[in-house]
C-alpha cells in the first residue's frame, strides 16, 4: 500500500477558518495556541494513526501568532511557516 504524505503546518481556508497539522507520532497530547490581541486560545488536536495531529481553528487570519503545544508543556514555532518574525524559537 501506498504512503499518502499529509501537508503540515497551518492552511487557511477562508473566511478565518485554518486547517493546522503537525506530525508527532511519539506524543500523547498536541494542541494549537492561537496568540491574540488581548488572549492565548488553545484548540486541541486530533491524532491519526499515523501519528499526524490535526484541528480546524475559527478566527484565524494571515499573520496571526501561534505556536504548537505537545504534550501539554512545551511549545513549538511551526517549522513550516513562511514567516517566523521572531525567529524559529519566537
Amino acid at each position: 500500500m501506498a504512503y499518502q504524505y499529509l501537508p503540515v503546518g497551518v492552511f487557511h481556508n477562508g473566511n478565518g477558518h485554518c486547517t493546522c497539522r503537525v506530525w508527532a507520532p511519539e506524543k500523547e497530547k498536541a494542541a494549537i495556541v492561537i496568540y491574540g490581541d488581548d488572549d492565548i486560545h488553545y484548540t486541541e488536536m486530533q491524532k491519526d494513526e499515523r501519528g499526524y495531529w490535526s484541528a480546524v481553528v475559527e478566527h484565524v487570519f494571515p499573520g496571526t501568532k501561534y505556536r504548537f503545544c505537545l504534550d501539554g508543556k512545551d511549545q513549538y514555532a511551526d517549522p513550516t511557516s513562511v514567516l517566523q518574525p521572531e525567529g524559529v524559537h519566537g
